[in-house]
């Protein structure tokens, strides 16, 4: 009586797992390559970051416009240095601060007068990473108002200056400014708390002017 055989495949296709070797081998490769594309990489969103940070600094110029030409021409104010990303419903019915000013202009539903309501117009998706790699609240100050020195050592402020340490600084009409082009109203912080960074952005920051418009500056 005849037995079956079973069929053996060719010594040619028997799979072979990858030696040791082999794979420190493919390690190092992979290494090299990182190490090469690492800088590329971080290149590539340190440029997304800003181009985000600018996009979301034009929303905020808009809503600033919105806001003069629906009140008479005031630019909104007066408001203090640190302008925060969030509001209250409370805060927006008798704004102090920039964003309970111009929230109204993003088409976002107004919170109740007790509620809290985040601006992420107003984060910088940089100074966000930042603050997270920190464990930082991602509720600080991402942008600073301070305002334009003129030739006579003044600081013209559109929106006027509000502290408790020194005197209010009322608002000021957008045609009373002669060179909106050049006043600039929010800048990216050049040192978040607890941050070394001397700019979120590398060796620039974003600049929104009074007039609407974006632009690259050194910190």
């Amino acid at each position: 009586m005849n037995r079956s055989r079973q069929a053996r495949p060719p010594a040619g296709n028997l799979r072979r797992g990858f030696s040791l070797m082999e794979l420190l081998a493919a390690l190092v490769v992979l290494a090299v390559l990182l190490a090469f594309l690492w800088p590329v990489l971080t290149q590539v969103t340190r440029k997304a970051d800003l181009a985000t940070c600018g996009s979301n600094l034009r929303q905020v110029g808009v809503a600033v416009h919105h806001y003069i030409q629906e009140n008479g021409g005031w630019c909104p104010g007066p408001i203090g240095s640190s302008v925060k990303p969030y509001t209250k419903g409370k805060w927006i019915r008798n704004p102090s601060g920039l964003p309970d000013f111009i929230y109204p202009y993003f088409s976002l539903p107004i919170p109740a007068p007790d509620e809290s309501a985040v601006v992420e117009i107003l984060r910088c998706p940089a100074t966000r990473k930042l603050l997270a790699e920190r464990g930082l609240s991602l509720n600080s100050e991402y942008f600073e108002y301070k305002g334009t020195r003129q030739e006579d050592g003044t600081t013209l402020r559109p929106f006027g200056y509000a502290a408790s340490d020194s005197p209010t600084v009322p608002r000021r009409k957008l045609s009373e400014i002669p060179y909106p082009t050049r006043v600039f109203v929010l800048a990216d912080r050049c040192k978040p708390l607890g941050a070394e960074a001397t700019a979120m952005h590398g060796t620039v920051r974003n600049v929104l002017y009074l007039d609407g418009h974006v632009a690259l500056s050194e910190p």
